[in-house]
């Protein structure tokens, strides 16, 4: 009887680290993928530039101001809807046409730097989800320049 107690005693802690483990690999599991959407929201922007670029276009001739949808495959902005989450195909593919709905919403915001030369623009691409009732965020910033 008093093993059993000292097994039961040595148990409880053992599985208190087990249920914390899982419920911090699930939340590191989700940053990650956060960061990863997010950085792939500012590409997109990227390249949608570098296309208007190669057509011979202004750099930001397809980049007006305000917030805006993209996904991995755009070759323009979509019109921001905040109730929009991103889906995942069979293919583990992320986009808004296709799949099952993730915990994942994307927002990319542009904004263009007045200047005298109207050689900026500033991309802030932010990917938010609940994870146990509590609201995260993922937020990569760039600058783009008309560097030619």
């Amino acid at each position: 009887m008093v093993s059993l107690v000292f097994l039961t005693l040595g148990l409880i802690p053992i599985l208190g680290v087990i249920v914390s483990s899982i419920s911090l690999s699930a939340r590191i599991e989700n940053n990650l993928i956060a960061a990863n959407l997010a950085q792939e929201g500012i590409e997109v922007v990227r390249a949608i530039r570098d296309a208007s670029w190669m057509s011979g276009e202004a750099f930001n001739q397809n980049l007006p101001n305000g917030d805006y949808l993209v996904a991995f495959n755009s070759t323009s902005l979509l019109a921001y809807n905040p109730s929009a989450y991103l889906k995942i195909d069979s293919n583990k593919i992320y986009s808004y046409t296709a799949g099952t709905d993730t915990l994942f919403k994307r927002r990319i915001n542009i904004t263009n730097v007045p200047s005298a030369c109207n050689c900026e623009i500033i991309v802030i691409s932010e990917v938010t989800w609940v994870e146990r009732t509590q609201s995260r965020t993922a937020r990569v910033e760039d600058h783009l320049y008309d560097w030619r």
